[in-house]
C-alpha cells in the first residue's frame, strides 16, 4: 500500500466533511429565512 494514500484520503474526507457542514448550514439558514418570511419577519 502506498504511504501517501491514507493521508490524502484523510484530507479529502476532511474537505468533504467541511463542505457538507457548509451546505447544511446554508440549508438551515434558508429554512430559517423561509420560516421568518412565513411569520412576516424579514432577516437580512
Amino acid at each position: 500500500m502506498h504511504w501517501g494514500m491514507p493521508q490524502l484520503h484523510k484530507r479529502a474526507a476532511l474537505r468533504w466533511e467541511r463542505k457538507a457542514a457548509g451546505l447544511r448550514d446554508l440549508s438551515l439558514f434558508a429554512a430559517l429565512k423561509r420560516a421568518a418570511a412565513a411569520l412576516g419577519v424579514r432577516l437580512e
